[in-house]
């Protein structure tokens, strides 16, 4: 496994991660298209968490979401299956008003083994975060029902391509993301690689931002020269904005070599 070094103390950690959107983004964005490729990848991630559900037989009335953020991916959860109990962990404060009004019901770290087992742990982006990942995910699987689900999504080696990648302080790929699972005694493992293969990232990238743009400002089906990155708008329920806003990263596209991002699905032993 790859990580930085040296690493951050656990309470410096803390303390960046309590205002985590002010310190590593400069708050939360409000700008539509933002607005527009986050619900998009939520959507993306949503199709391929409920295949992996259905395909394992395993039926969810109650998740725990890490770090949910804003709650993109919980309101798209909540708006399919809305008598969902849907807990959420989330360092951040500041978004708490929002994931409340959505939905969510707060839950302290410190305090998950008060909400009984649940029959998914979620956390997308948050993994690559933790100063310790074994530890993180035997922490919040404990919550975990038998035979319930886990979704995990982080980064793919994005020191490879990104000249600032902080604030990760972890860097995973399939083998190591596996691993984390096999160490807190999770099975049925289902990885994918999904985005844009690294080796070809920024060239790729780069014309596809320019036929986006191109496309918001003439407002002409430049979409017709993109092909597969064109996401199919009827599998995940996309907005015409919300398609054009994935194609410049195109996480609905599963690949077999490192890319974009690692997807991880597992699940608790019966």
């Amino acid at each position: 496994m790859q990580f930085i070094h040296p690493m951050p103390s656990e309470q410096e950690w803390d303390d960046y991660n309590s205002s985590y959107f002010e310190n590593a983004h400069g708050g939360v964005s409000t700008w539509p298209w933002v607005k527009a490729y986050n619900s998009g990848v939520a959507k993306t991630r949503l199709h391929a968490l409920l295949a992996y559900l259905e395909a394992t037989d395993i039926n969810v009335k109650s998740v725990l979401e890490i770090g949910p953020g804003q709650g993109y991916l919980m309101r798209e959860w909540l708006a399919r299956h809305p008598g969902t109990s849907y807990y959420v962990v989330e360092s951040d404060e500041s978004v708490h008003p929002e994931l409340k009004a959505s939905g969510g019901i707060i839950v302290p770290a410190s305090q998950i083994d008060t909400i009984g087992k649940v029959d998914l742990v979620i956390a997308t982006h948050v993994i690559e975060h933790t100063l310790k990942p074994v530890e993180f995910l035997s922490y919040f699987t404990s919550a975990l029902r038998k035979g319930g689900g886990v979704f995990i999504e982080a980064p793919c080696l994005d020191h490879k391509y990104k000249t600032i990648f902080e604030p990760h302080v972890q860097f995973f790929e399939k083998s190591t993301l596996a691993a984390c699972f096999d160490a807190v005694g999770l099975r049925n493992l289902h990885l994918t690689y999904n985005g844009d293969p690294i080796s070809s990232l920024r060239r790729n990238a780069l014309l596809r931002k320019i036929l986006v743009k191109l496309q918001l400002k003439t407002r002409l089906p430049f979409r017709l020269f993109l092909g597969s990155y064109w996401p199919a708008r009827s599998i995940s329920n996309l907005s015409p904005i919300e398609a054009l806003a994935l194609v410049e990263t195109s996480p609905h596209i599963v690949q077999d070599q490192e890319s974009r991002w690692v997807r991880g699905f597992a699940q608790r032993e019966i």
